[in-house]
């Protein structure tokens, strides 16, 4: 069994021009291949694909912004570093990050440099999608109902907000 709720409410013209606005510019600023994820779970019925397109988008979003991250920059900013340390200890950071290979990794690298607007809650969200991809990844049974679509959807729409890269 399915429902979906919608409830309009009347915009002023202001508020309609703003939307567009922004609208139109996340659209120009969105990459195809990662927002086609994002379609096609709002487009889907089925919740186990739902699921899967709207991880998928978080993914692979992640993974494009992390490859674009100035990281020599975003850790000169991150800590303060002691003068008599400074060649060395950049060094250590920028290995760091440039060494993370694994989702987890990248999107809390992400989280901290990138979205401004990523909060501690989020990043439980987003290891309890990805606890819950990597075991329908593994063949284990996850039933529908265990399945957060909209948490994944929301989730997804917040980082593709943060869209300039």
């Amino acid at each position: 069994m399915s429902a979906t709720l919608s409830l309009s409410t009347r915009m002023n013209l202001e508020q309609v021009n703003s939307l567009l606005l922004s609208s139109s510019k996340l659209y120009c600023n969105l990459d195809t291949k990662i927002s086609k994820h994002f379609y096609m779970g709002l487009e889907e019925k089925d919740k186990f694909k739902q699921f899967l397109y709207f991880f998928l988008c978080i993914e692979r979003y992640t993974h494009h912004v992390f490859k674009k991250i100035e990281h020599d920059k975003s850790c000169k900013n991150l800590v303060n570093i002691p003068v008599r340390l400074e060649e060395s200890a950049l060094n250590f950071l920028v290995e760091q990050q440039q060494e993370s290979k694994n989702l987890a990794q990248r999107f809390h690298w992400c989280s901290i440099l990138v979205w401004e607007g990523v909060v501690d809650e989020d990043i439980k969200r987003f290891k309890e999608l990805k606890r819950i991809r990597d075991r329908i990844s593994h063949g284990e049974d996850v039933q529908e109902s265990e399945l957060p679509v909209y948490i994944a959807r929301e989730l997804a729409l917040k980082l593709l907000s943060y869209s300039q890269f």
